[in-house]
């Protein structure tokens, strides 16, 4: 079973692994900054997978783009973030990035 059971992740596939990033504890109760990775071949979950995200949030957008998985805003304790940030798999790192630049969803622009 997942980790820590939450909503409102990320979820995205790189080399036949599915990797969750952020979300929104499963009681409502706290945003999360982890980055879980969970193989099908195995049945196995790899906990908080080398790296977190900078700021805890849910409701965030995730798309992979040559192999890297790119988290767009969300939710975050202080409110509705423009946070952009670019997950490395083959060195389990985090990097921020420009944040965005238009308001849509869960996602607001930077001011």
């Amino acid at each position: 079973k997942m980790p820590i059971p939450n909503i409102g992740l990320g979820v995205e596939t790189v080399d036949g692994k599915i990797y969750t990033v952020g979300g929104t504890a499963s009681d409502n109760t706290s945003r999360l900054s982890r980055v879980d990775i969970f193989i099908p071949d195995d049945g196995m979950w790899i906990a908080e997978g080398g790296s977190r995200l900078p700021m805890a949030r849910g409701g965030l957008s995730v798309s992979k783009v040559n192999d890297k998985i790119y988290a767009f805003g969300g939710s975050s304790p202080l409110g509705i973030v423009p946070t952009v940030n670019e997950y490395d798999p083959s060195v389990l790192s985090v990097a921020p990035k420009d944040n965005v630049v238009t308001t849509w969803g869960a996602v607001k622009r930077n001011r």
